[in-house]
């Protein structure tokens, strides 16, 4: 797509593979909402973000695992800090986009997941600017807590996974929201996550979700199976 970067005549076929709640805005250039889907075809994965009129036009037309043909938009330059995604790019719909589901007999063999795992030895080492991709086997499930955000003052859901993978290499991850509260497994799942924020804490990393991460419990994938044979 970097191709037709000053150009609204292109045309993907693309599978969407996750979506976000409308999520509102308010700052000092006014008020809006949004929300934002990942497509993914056999080239690879970019992020779409729609935009208040835009917002209420597609949110009901786009669905996730679903595949569409989606024509016009603007095509810029992707904020790597937000996203794992790897691209460059990133797209904005606008009055011009155009979407329909696609009838194409192949859509079946247009991919569900995608993911670039970083090993977990291998994080201390990693760009702390980057959103990374992980997979580990749950050791233990912390209890779900009630924090206080310090500059907001609202509370906040928190639980804590404790992960290993086959480097031997244990880590934590921090889940918020939804997401800590929703997360109500038994045993030792093996998790695929997208959107992994890394931080340092305590001389040592930590990782923990944010708010366009995606949780895939026991995902069946070539690296989960052979995650599972070998813990």
């Amino acid at each position: 797509l970097c191709k037709f970067e000053c150009d609204f005549r292109w045309c993907i076929r693309a599978r969407v593979t996750r979506k976000t709640d409308i999520r509102n805005w308010s700052n000092k250039r006014g008020d809006g909402k949004l929300f934002s889907v990942d497509l993914m075809d056999e080239s690879g994965e970019i992020r779409a973000t729609a935009f208040n009129q835009e917002c209420d036009r597609l949110y009901s037309v786009l669905q996730p695992k679903q595949v569409y043909l989606i024509r016009g938009g603007i095509i810029k330059v992707a904020n790597r800090q937000f996203t794992s995604i790897d691209n460059d790019y990133e797209l904005a719909f606008s009055s011009e986009t155009q979407v329909e589901p696609c009838k194409d007999e192949n859509v079946h063999k247009l991919p569900l997941l995608s993911f670039r795992f970083v090993k977990f030895d291998e994080i201390p080492r990693t760009n702390r600017k980057q959103l990374i991709d992980i997979l580990g086997v749950v050791e233990k499930i912390g209890e779900l807590e009630h924090k206080v955000a310090r500059a907001s003052q609202r509370e906040l859901l928190k639980r804590d996974l404790f992960l290993i993978d086959d480097t031997k290499t244990a880590i934590t991850l921090t889940l918020w929201g939804n997401e800590a509260e929703n997360f109500k497994q038994h045993g030792h799942p093996i998790i695929a996550v997208k959107g992994v924020r890394i931080s340092d804490f305590g001389g040592g990393v930590s990782l923990s979700t944010v708010g366009d991460g995606q949780i895939h419990v026991d995902p069946d994938i070539p690296e989960a199976h052979k995650l599972r044979g070998w813990f």
